[in-house]
């Protein structure tokens, strides 16, 4: 999730802004409205973003759902309990050595989990 997070800005800003402040607040759910409110907000501050066709932003956001389950996030794809990440200390480490603590939250590093 972190090569993710590095490749592909969209992927970023999701973990940080959505599930990062679900894991902060101890919340564990992550609702579709939830992510459909984040590409609300995208497609406001972002014109790319904003041209999207209907089936680009549903592929994004399916692949953003299978991601999330690949990485331990959701049981499942369909799932919308969230849960904590493990994140070995040799990655935390890595992380914290590329001067990219921002993206810590994002993995459950805040003291919540």
């Amino acid at each position: 999730m972190y090569a993710l997070m590095l490749t592909y800005p969209l992927v970023g800003k999701f973990m940080t802004e959505v599930v990062a402040e679900r894991l902060q607040q101890g919340e564990a759910e992550l609702t579709r409205q939830d992510i459909n409110a984040f590409f609300t907000r995208l497609q406001v501050e972002d014109a790319k973003a904003a041209a999207w066709t209907e089936a680009t932003e549903k592929r994004i956001k399916s692949t953003l759902a299978n991601c999330l389950a690949q990485a331990g996030y959701l049981e499942k794809r369909t799932s919308t309990r969230l849960q904590c990440p493990l994140l070995s200390e040799e990655v935390k480490e890595c992380i914290i050595a590329n001067g990219d603590v921002r993206l810590l939250p994002a993995f459950g590093e805040s003291g919540v989990c």
